[in-house]
């Protein structure tokens, strides 16, 4: 027998969709508005990606399976908002860990991530304010 996903992985899909709904109207009713979401993910990214691709809004999808450098994500944020006035990044809560990694273990053996969406609202607020934006970020923590 071989699966293909796991279960509850559609529901997760499902909730991890309407919360980007919610980032896409934070983002669209600011002038330039850059809406931030933080999905579960912390070694892959199938959830932020699958949702991100279901709901048909999202610019940016950052997963840990891919790394990124900062200046990119920037670019392409001020090219995004540039373009449409708006934009919407979903990222899955282990992308970006060279930027925010803890160094730090749980009692359990496990790592403790550091927290790459409050690392991205900071990074982008400080890129878009003096361009007249901004960012709204949003961690369900389902």
């Amino acid at each position: 027998v071989m699966f293909d996903k796991t279960f509850g992985f559609d529901s997760a899909v499902a909730e991890a969709s309407e919360v980007i709904r919610n980032g896409w109207v934070e983002a669209s009713s600011a002038t330039k508005g850059v809406g931030i979401v933080k999905l579960m993910g912390r070694d892959a990214g199938f959830v932020a990606m699958i949702a991100s691709t279901a709901s048909d809004i999202v610019d940016l999808c950052l997963i840990p399976e891919v790394k990124v450098k900062l200046d990119d994500i920037l670019d392409h944020v001020g090219k995004v908002v540039e373009r449409k006035g708006y934009m919407v990044i979903a990222v899955a809560e282990g992308a970006g860990q060279e930027f925010v990694a803890t160094g730090k273990r749980d009692s359990t053996g496990h790592t403790i991530y550091g927290d790459i969406g409050t690392f991205l609202r900071d990074k982008i607020n400080e890129y878009m304010k003096p361009r007249g934006g901004r960012s709204f970020y949003i961690d369900p923590s389902y």
